[in-house]
């Protein structure tokens, strides 16, 4: 299928050619910087981000807890069953109290790799 605008075989005369549309080359001109000094309401999302983050490390912390005495209760008493539902547990409450905690970092990682990218 051809394109509209591209040049037909006779122009390329056997050299691989790139079409790139309007829309593509619009695209790559957007810049992407963020900055929440001056957006209306970035104080009290930053408040709410640090609510959520608060609960949900909590909320690891207390499954952490309930998962290792069900691990510790399950291995005495010779559940194996429990005893591998708890270890699931526990690695759970470990990754997403770790998820949590780096959630920033990663963001700020991809937003390097993502700013690399040139059109």
């Amino acid at each position: 299928m051809r394109v509209p605008g591209a040049p037909g075989p006779a122009a390329r005369k056997g050299k691989p050619v790139i079409f790139i549309g309007a829309r593509t080359l619009a695209a790559c001109q957007i810049k992407s910087t963020p900055n929440a000094a001056g957006a209306p309401g970035a104080a009290q999302l930053q408040q709410l981000v640090g609510y959520v983050a608060f609960y949900g490390i909590a909320a690891c912390l207390l499954g952490l807890l309930v998962a290792s005495g069900t691990l510790a209760f399950a291995h005495r008493t010779g559940r194996s069953g429990m005893e591998a539902g708890a270890k699931q547990a526990v690695i759970w409450a470990l990754g997403g109290a770790a998820l949590i905690a780096a959630g920033g970092g990663l963001i700020a990682f991809a937003m390097t790799l993502g700013g690399g990218v040139k059109c």
